[in-house]
């Protein structure tokens, strides 16, 4: 909006202007109105580069379940390139990613969460891939560079991994909202 302007009122200027209170100003509203794969991007744009976690532990406890609920039901591996990497017994790099983010309104439910690798997520959490209601992998149009076949486009309309209990896959209404809001045709 060209010319618009605003203020903060001066009990509000005080309280954010105390290190503590503008990073958990900061960590609030991106928590609460950008995915995590924004999260970098926007702190870099504002010059802010170190965040101290400010989440409720009620909501760190919430997020583990789903977190082990997700893994478990994809059996810790990439829905889509099928990555699954451990140092020792640990996993490496594959996330619960949440299909509908919870900034729109998303949830921890198990229906809602697909296992990715940390590329796979961020591309869905951006938009540059979705999941069409056949379970088939959709790549944006929009996207490019030089490693998209080996990370994209030869996954391209191939069925991403389905947990073997299909009580535990993705709720087509999560996928149809993703496709319309988030994807990036």
């Amino acid at each position: 909006m060209l010319g618009a302007f605003g203020s903060f009122s001066a009990e509000f200027y005080q309280f954010i202007s105390s290190k503590t209170n503008a990073i958990n100003c900061i960590q609030y509203l991106l928590d609460s109105y950008w995915p995590e794969a924004y999260h970098a991007d926007i702190l870099n744009e504002l010059g802010v580069f170190e965040l101290g976690s400010t989440q409720s532990s009620a909501k760190k406890d919430r997020s583990r379940k789903f977190v082990d609920q997700v893994l478990d039901a994809y059996e810790r591996k990439c829905a889509i390139c099928n990555q699954s990497i451990r140092l020792g017994d640990t996993l490496v790099g594959i996330d619960a990613c949440h299909l509908k983010p919870i900034q729109h309104f998303g949830d921890d439910n198990i229906n809602n969460g697909i296992a990715l690798c940390k590329i796979h997520h961020w591309a869905i959490d951006r938009g540059a891939i979705s999941i069409s209601n056949e379970m088939g992998l959709m790549v944006s149009k929009k996207l490019n560079g030089n490693k998209l076949f080996e990370y994209f486009t030869s996954y391209e309309n191939q069925s991403v991994f389905i947990p073997r209990d299909k009580v535990l896959a993705l709720n087509e209404q999560n996928i149809v909202y993703h496709n319309k809001y988030i994807f990036v045709k």
